[in-house]
């Protein structure tokens, strides 16, 4: 990154009035993961339907949909997890900021408000080892009215999509 600044740096040089300078910094990746529970209609193959939903959520994801410093509405997510074909209910979306560098993930953590495991023993919810662990924190989707906060020199991104999107099913 730095021969790239430098690189820029030199190329703009020539363009620039005596009185303009441009800032330039790094941005900062936040890693994601994605527990969904749904129910799935009994007449379609509860596999393509959950192979359907991690495609729909990953595609919603990808980072050339978005901006640097955007923020993300899990209602939007949750819409395009209903429109999959054999889904009859959404019931739950977890949301989880990743941090384990030893993984290959970025080790930035979230500004938002995170839930504890025991806030979520206390909201009748399994506080899982995961969260114990320390490598991953889950993103209070109450507090934060749903949404998926990013400042504005952050992008929001799910790092291995087939590792990172989770679907629990129920068949009804």
């Amino acid at each position: 990154p730095e021969a790239f600044i430098k690189n820029l740096e030199s190329y703009l040089s020539e363009y620039r009035m005596i009185n303009d300078y441009i800032e330039m910094k790094s941005g900062r990746i936040i890693n994601l993961q994605f527990e969904v529970d749904i129910f799935v209609d009994k007449n379609y193959n509860t596999s393509d339907v959950v192979t359907n939903v991690i495609k729909a959520i990953e595609q919603y994801m990808k980072i050339n949909n978005h901006e640097m410093g955007d923020d993300i509405f899990v209602g939007d997510i949750e819409k395009e997890v209903s429109k999959v074909v054999g889904v009859l209910n959404l019931i739950e979306m977890r949301v989880y900021n990743i941090f384990d560098k030893a993984q290959g993930y970025s080790p930035t953590k979230t500004m938002q408000q995170i839930l504890t495991p025991y806030m979520c023993a206390n909201n009748g919810e399994e506080a899982d080892n995961a969260e114990m662990e320390g490598n991953r924190q889950r993103i209070d989707l109450k507090a934060s009215n749903k949404m998926l906060y990013s400042e504005n020199d952050t992008m929001l991104e799910i790092k291995y999509p087939n590792k990172d999107i989770i679907c629990r099913v129920k068949t009804r």
